[in-house]
């Protein structure tokens, strides 16, 4: 069974007592199989940013300070090599494959509508499937179509973002 060597050192049985992340291992088990407890996990809400720069799409992350929102992932269009940036398909691969599941998608003011139109259908249904998995509240906050059309994000942004999030899972 493999084992996770920088996690194994820093939750040695010297150092277990001084670190408050570390957790025994079941018998049998290693860093890499055992699921260590998260905190709060019920009231963090995993939001997937897409945005024309990586840089630009997490920007939203410092609104989310304070908040049960976090950034879980980006998708951009520039700073990623190619085969990484965002595509329907990469987007649905981050979706399925992020644990605890994304409940809410924000797309930049620099994404084009033909962009939106191929994300909807990836997202409805990704939300098909959380209501299978007893998950009821979602939100995408497409805010091109907020902004009217691309290009750089208009002064009250944030709080936009942050009314729609807000209506959906408040």
């Amino acid at each position: 069974m493999p084992t996770d060597p920088f996690f194994d050192s820093i939750c040695s049985a010297e150092n277990i007592e001084n670190t408050s992340f570390c957790y025994p291992y079941p018998p049998g088990n290693s860093a890499l199989s055992y699921r260590r407890p998260r905190i709060m996990a019920t009231a963090s809400i995993a939001v997937v940013a897409i945005g024309m720069t990586r840089h630009t799409a997490l920007q939203i992350s410092s609104i989310f300070d304070n908040t049960p929102y976090y950034v879980a992932a980006v998708l951009d269009f520039a700073e990623a090599p190619e085969q990484y940036r965002f595509s329907p398909q990469n987007l649905g691969a981050v979706l399925y494959s992020l644990k605890p599941r994304p409940r809410a998608l924000v797309t930049g003011t620099a994404v084009d509508e033909e962009t939106v139109r191929s994300i909807e259908p990836v997202w409805e249904d990704y939300k098909a499937r959380l209501g299978q998995d007893g998950i009821r509240r979602s939100c995408w906050v497409a805010l091109s179509r907020f902004h009217g059309q691309p290009g750089p994000p208009p002064p009250g942004i944030a709080d936009e973002i942050m009314r729609q999030l807000d209506a959906a899972f408040r």
